[in-house]
């Protein structure tokens, strides 16, 4: 896992020197635009086996999956054949004449090599989040807010309101403030100026970038998952975690602490979500269990991630931040990315912090920027308001 809590410059860096290194490399990875840029073989160790696949992961991909094709197809007419041959047998056992044909051929069909449909085990798991409680329209403002660390100033006079059902992703440069707003908004961090407005009823969950290393080594698996837990859902922890339970944390892997760390979190019912690079340490399987779990996760969710494929068709609002301002996005990374006109979420992270504004070709008749973006806001609140008055 060498990209973990590597920012963007420093992972095209080493993809570089990889590329160019005369030497064999093996790489773990889940990073997928890594994995393809770097790696010429894939050896996926999976359900006790290894299959090797000497292919590009984007191929390797669609080989895996043909190859899936086939083996289901193959499996499907062998259980046909062996349903055919077992009925055979159980008419022929009923004759006197053929019982001894009948136990030859029984005898042949149970020397048979069975072909197993292939299982992904890791796809089997689900996530499902506690039902939430409703929250006020206005989730979270962010009034007027600066934050300076010393005499280093990372913004400047932000404003920022995410209402009831808002599925938002910030993004931008390492070190533009993205984590910083984020721990402000979750009271984590006070702001240098201005202020953070809370919305009634609001009940916050927030997944920091290193949540599975806070989690006390000493303690079990058990004990983690208690600690969270609403009281009357700790009577039933240890039927779900089985074997697993009495674990100490110190003797799981990365990613099995960042899953720990996760279903700690959704144990307690939240309606407000706040996610800070939550696929650092997540395997691709896991990175697409979550994703579906987050699609159907009824409160308000934030996220921070520099992972496309992750956040496509995960959120509908985008914040850029960059020179020490935001920037408001009206869709998802898709739309966010064909608005700047840039292929990827690597090159959002490579841009230059040079103050420049960026420039929208598109028609400005269709151009909604984030002040009309406000406006449009305000005038649905008051229709919305007035409505409920009526009502």
């Amino acid at each position: 896992e060498p990209t973990n809590h590597l920012d963007i410059e420093s992972i095209i860096w080493l993809e570089n020197y990889l590329v160019d290194y005369f030497g064999t490399v093996i790489v773990i990875s889940h990073d997928i635009q890594f994995l393809e840029n770097v790696c010429n073989r894939i050896a996926e160790v999976e359900m006790g086996g290894i299959i090797d696949y000497k292919l590009k992961y984007s191929k390797f991909l669609e080989e895996k999956e043909k190859q899936k094709t086939i083996q289901i197809a193959a499996y499907e007419n062998q259980q046909r054949d062996i349903a055919q041959k077992e009925k055979t047998i159980s008419r022929f056992m009923a004759s006197a004449t053929k019982t001894k044909m009948a136990q030859s051929m029984q005898k042949l069909l149970e020397k048979v090599e069975r072909i197993e449909i292939p299982v992904e085990s890791s796809k089997a798991m689900t996530i499902r989040f506690a039902e939430v409680p409703r929250s006020g329209r206005d989730v979270i403002r962010a009034v007027d807010v600066s934050k300076s660390f010393d005499d280093k100033t990372v913004f400047s006079n932000i404003d920022i309101t995410i209402e009831r059902g808002d599925r938002v992703a910030f993004v931008g440069q390492n070190g533009q403030g993205k984590t910083t707003m984020a721990k402000i908004i979750a009271k984590i961090l006070p702001p240098t100026s201005g202020k953070i407005e809370e919305g009634s009823n609001m009940h916050l969950s927030y997944y920091a970038q290193n949540q599975s290393e806070l989690i006390d080594l000493k303690s079990t698996v058990m004990q983690v998952m208690e600690d969270k837990a609403p009281e009357e859902m700790r009577s039933r922890i240890r039927n779900v975690l089985g074997d697993d339970a009495e674990k100490k944390v110190s003797v799981l892997s990365g990613g099995e602490r960042a899953r720990l760390a996760m279903a700690s979190l959704i144990m307690k019912p939240c309606n407000f979500l706040i996610l800070d690079e939550p696929t650092n340490h997540l395997d691709i399987y896991s990175k697409e269990i979550l994703k579906s779990a987050l699609k159907d996760y009824q409160g308000t969710l934030l996220v921070i991630s520099h992972d496309r494929e992750f956040l496509a068709g995960l959120t509908s609002k985008v914040v850029e931040f960059k020179d020490g301002k935001t920037r408001e996005f009206l869709g998802d990374i898709e739309y966010f990315l064909g608005k700047k006109k840039l292929d990827n979420m690597r090159d959002v992270e490579m841009q230059k912090t040079d103050g420049v504004k960026s420039v929208d070709v598109s028609n400005p008749t269709k151009k909604i920027d984030s002040e009309d973006a406000k406006k449009i806001k305000k005038q649905i609140q008051n229709i919305e308001r007035s409505i409920e008055k009526l009502e």
